[in-house]
């Protein structure tokens, strides 16, 4: 039995500070139930992930908000595996589809994160941040990855011999696709030489190399085929998933840093299961975080070969009407980056995308989508297909 995106919503990315992030989950599902016209009671099932990675979360979220409107369930579930936690909350609604057990269900997810340290009640959070990163790593504070990811983009500068403005120019790219788009947190104009000049956060990277942590909320509903076909409703597809984790986290200790067999796993298997080669691919939206990361998925995907995914960026290939247009939203460095949110910000404008709703960064005639998420440094990723 296939499963199909029927309905999707999504908040503008930026900061949300002072609102409630259930409250937010609530302002989401209505209206992305409204958006496939489903109402709440044929919810089978619900999907979430914690509020966020700079707050102390509260538990048993999913049955809480399920309390909150009122929904009986058949499953209702907190995901956390970091940044792919609602992308493997899609793929778990998709199993129970699948299975014949759900009919419809929706993943969705907010978050508000917290941004001011200083006062002593936030020492819990501050220590929780920081013991991501391992007792050998967090004993030198690391309080956000960034450093990990200037390690990998010196040693791709280095060995394909990619001077840092040749990575950056995705940055500029990105922030145009951005411009189009309502809900993107960054939509001013940049150029390469504003990146260049921006504040050095950890060498080579650059405040403009990075994307954001903002606060956001998005909501997909799925369902099943029987369902749509009985309901008369239009659907896009989830054809093939793909889900791959490296014996690593962070910094593999044996590995190199500029690839990363989890992206490529995931995205052979997703191809796989859907009967498709990464070159059937019409549009893509990816995880990247840094301009550096951006390019190497690029490349770990299997777009373009090794040390050669900026020449591509340069050539236009990744634009809008470029050959294989990557992230037209804007994607993490300029659409913003709410951590648990951000796969289905991505699974949303996929599916704007195939329905020919994407507005003024609407892509020519798309049929097939990929959407790639990823947990601690691209240590663990999924992949998905969707198909009109």
């Amino acid at each position: 039995m296939k499963a199909g995106v029927i309905g999707v919503s999504a908040l503008p990315v930026g900061r949300h500070q002072g609102e409630n992030a259930d409250l937010l989950l609530s302002r989401l599902l209505r209206d992305a139930l409204g958006d496939a016209g489903v109402d709440k009671s044929e919810v089978q099932a619900l999907f979430t992930t914690p509020e966020g990675f700079t707050v102390r979360c509260t538990k048993i979220r999913a049955a809480r908000l399920a309390c909150y409107m009122g929904m009986e369930l058949r499953t209702a579930t907190v995901v956390e595996n970091g940044g792919a936690s609602s992308a493997l909350g899609v793929k778990s609604l998709v199993r129970e589809i699948e299975s014949g057990r759900v009919d419809v269900g929706v993943v969705f997810s907010s978050e508000v994160e917290k941004y001011d340290f200083s006062a002593p009640e936030d020492l819990p959070a501050i220590m929780d941040i920081n013991a991501l990163y391992l007792p050998h790593d967090c004993l030198y504070g690391l309080m956000t990855a960034t450093a990990y990811y200037a390690l990998s983009m010196q040693r791709y500068m280095w060995e394909y011999s990619v001077p840092h403005e040749d990575i950056s120019r995705v940055a500029v790219l990105l922030r145009d696709n951005a411009s189009r788009n309502p809900l993107a947190q960054y939509r001013d104009p940049i150029t390469l030489e504003d990146i260049l000049a921006s504040r050095v956060i950890s060498p080579p990277i650059r405040l403009l190399d990075c994307s954001p942590a903002s606060d956001g909320g998005a909501a997909v509903i799925i369902a099943s085929e029987e369902y749509i076909k009985r309901k008369r409703k239009d659907a896009v597809y989830i054809t093939g998933i793909g889900e791959w984790h490296d014996s690593s986290h962070f910094i593999p200790p044996a590995k190199g840093i500029t690839h990363f067999p989890a992206i490529t796993n995931a995205t052979a298997e997703a191809l796989e299961a859907a009967g498709r080669k990464i070159e059937d691919v019409d549009v893509a939206e990816v995880y990247g975080v840094f301009t550096s990361s951006e390019l190497i998925t690029y490349e770990d995907m299997g777009f373009f070969s090794k040390g050669k995914a900026p020449e591509a960026v340069a050539r236009g290939e990744t634009a809008i009407d470029g050959s294989i247009p990557i992230n037209p939203s804007g994607g993490r460095l300029s659409l913003g980056h709410p951590f648990y949110v951000t796969p289905l910000l991505e699974i949303a404008e996929i599916y704007w995308q195939l329905t020919g709703n994407a507005g003024d960064r609407q892509v020519k005639d798309p049929r097939v989508g990929l959407v790639e998420a990823e947990h601690g440094m691209m240590n663990g990723s999924i992949v998905l297909i969707l198909e009109v």
